[in-house]
């Protein structure tokens, strides 16, 4: 497979740009990992770049590994020695490296859950209960991935600082690091040491999913390509991360920089134009969102929407159990062609148990 093949508009362009600064913005169902982002990484192995000094990155283990099955498909020399993984992933591997041990002094041995109140209770000090040193706990963190201050969770008064320093302290006497310190320390060994050979370790980086990256996460892949073409891609419609400081944002000040190369793809092969239309008139209402919308690749086939309401969570769950058992009786789909979503997970554990029951399989 030549990598422009059956591919044309937005997404050759993506695959084929020369530039060192990419910035795509693409809504779901647009074909822009499978196409754009994969058909990139083909053209570049079969100019020669080798596999290894190809980054992709994704921000959940599930985007990752989709990213590395996507990745496993292509039909390219020196594909299996492309690297594909979480940030967390890469930052975690990179903390790992004797080198960087020495440097840092930090052991990324992270803390369970039951380590950290074990820690809050150990340190010592008037911080308050164990629920007030968790709340401490948090704004520290939170100032770590907002990426506030030269150093991330500046303290903003004494009790801060001495307990932020107590937190420290007692870390480093017990070889271990929070889950949310992993990046930062990857961030600013990256950031403070230039020639490291971990920094020309890529040629070139590729970010599918950026809008759910924090602010330091993004910043931490500035500094990573710095000498590395850096394509990006998201969505910040999708965005659902915001407990975890998620950026959507970022992925528009990304596409306003001078050098940064834009695209957008409107166009969504996913879903027909009546659930587009549903789709693009609910997220119109976002407050202060750009002002744009999907369009169905074929305008032929609208599509069908059905409205249902049920009398309690059991009758709703057997429902919908039933419609998809009858179409996948019938042939007319196949099990893993059906999503279903709800907005309670206790909705979504009665249906999933419900189709169990009548056999269709549910992962």
């Amino acid at each position: 497979m030549q990598w422009d093949d059956g591919i044309e508009g937005p997404h050759r362009d993506i695959a084929g740009s020369k530039s060192s600064r990419i910035g795509v913005l693409a809504g779901p169902g647009t074909g822009k990992t499978s196409f754009g982002l994969m058909r990139r990484v083909v053209r570049l192995l079969e100019e020669g770049v080798p596999g290894e000094r190809i980054l992709l990155i994704s921000f959940t283990r599930v985007a990752a590994a989709d990213l590395r099955d996507k990745v496993g498909n292509l039909d390219a020399p020196g594909v299996e020695d492309v690297k594909a993984m979480t940030l967390h992933g890469y930052c975690f591997g990179l903390l790992q490296r004797d080198s960087v041990l020495a440097i840092t002094g930090r052991h990324p041995r992270v803390l369970l859950d039951h380590e950290v109140d074990l820690m809050l209770r150990d340190i010592g000090g008037d911080f308050g209960n164990l629920h007030e040193r968790r709340r401490r706990l948090e704004a520290y963190v939170a100032g770590w991935a907002r990426n506030i201050g030269e150093h991330p969770g500046l303290a903003t008064d004494g009790d801060d600082l001495a307990f932020q320093q107590a937190v420290d302290r007692w870390l480093r006497e017990h070889g271990a690091m929070l889950i949310g310190e992993v990046v930062p320390q990857a961030y600013k060994y990256l950031s403070q040491n230039p020639a490291a050979d971990e920094m020309g370790a890529f040629d070139h980086v590729v970010v599918d999913e950026y809008q759910d990256l924090n602010a330091l996460e993004q910043s931490l892949l500035d500094v990573l390509a710095a000498d590395a073409s850096l394509c990006i891609a998201g969505d910040d419609d999708q965005s659902i991360y915001s407990v975890r400081y998620a950026n959507p944002d970022g992925i528009h000040e990304f596409m306003d920089r001078a050098e940064v190369e834009e695209y957008s793809i409107d166009v969504c092969g996913r879903c027909p134009s009546t659930i587009l239309a549903m789709a693009n008139s609910i997220i119109g209402q976002a407050p202060g969102r750009a002002d744009r919308e999907l369009t169905p690749r074929d305008e032929s086939e609208p599509g069908v929407v059905n409205i249902v309401q049920w009398s309690d969570i059991q009758a709703e769950a057997d429902g919908i159990a039933s419609a998809i058992a009858q179409d996948v009786a019938s042939g007319r789909l196949d099990p893993g062609e059906i999503l279903v979503l709800t907005n309670w997970r206790k909705v979504g554990e009665a249906i999933r148990q419900r189709l169990k029951e009548v056999d269709i399989g549910v992962l």
